[in-house]
C-alpha cells in the first residue's frame, strides 16, 4: 500500500513543477517513504518472526526428523 502512495506522491510533485528544489524534495520524500515502508516491515518481522527464517527452521526440523 505504501509503495503505491510513494508513486502517487512522486507524480504529484513532478507534475506540480520541474524546479531543481522541488525534485530534491521529491527525492527526500521518496527516501522517507521507503524508510517508513522498511520500518513497518521490520516491526512486522519483530512481531511475527521472519517468515523465511521460520520456514527454514521448519524445513531443517523436518529434515532432522526424516528417517529413510
Amino acid at each position: 500500500m505504501s509503495i503505491i502512495f510513494c508513486q502517487v506522491t512522486k507524480y504529484q510533485l513532478l507534475k506540480e513543477s520541474g524546479e531543481r528544489g522541488r525534485i530534491t524534495n521529491y527525492q527526500l520524500s521518496t527516501v522517507n517513504c521507503q524508510l517508513s515502508t522498511l520500518n513497518s516491515q521490520l516491526s512486522t518481522i519483530r512481531e511475527y518472526g521472519d517468515p523465511v527464517r521460520l520456514s527454514r527452521i521448519a524445513a531443517s526440523r523436518q529434515h532432522q526428523n526424516f528417517k529413510p
